[in-house]
């Protein structure tokens, strides 16, 4: 079982994040599972990494209720990819450096 970090004299300004090696959100009930932590732990922010999601996996099939997802799926190759998912209050976007080069696994977001 694991247990939440406890932050010691955090302002409750301060997001609670999540970081997580997914090593798969796209097999069967990964993405139930990361909704029961964040859920669970009452996190603000998921950063998920290896979520190895295509563009057969549709944004309605995996996300999270009262989250934002934004992804970054790594195209021409298996595995990888890369995954927010912000709780909605955040209002958070993402933003796309003008210089993009899609062979980075790099995503950026912003809220406010």
């Amino acid at each position: 079982m694991r247990t939440a970090p406890q932050l010691t004299g955090a302002s409750s300004n301060v997001p609670s994040l999540y970081v997580l090696n997914a090593s798969s959100l796209a097999k069967p009930h990964a993405v139930e599972q990361l909704a029961t932590d964040l859920g669970s732990y009452n996190i603000d922010i998921a950063i998920i990494y290896e979520t190895h999601f295509k563009s057969r996996h549709l944004d309605s099939v995996v996300s999270v209720p009262g989250y934002t997802l934004m992804r970054r799926d790594r195209i021409g190759k298996s595995c990888g990819g890369v995954g927010l998912y912000v709780r909605e209050s955040y209002n958070a976007t993402m933003w796309t450096f003008p210089a993009d080069d899609r062979k980075f696994e790099v995503l950026w977001g912003h809220w406010g």
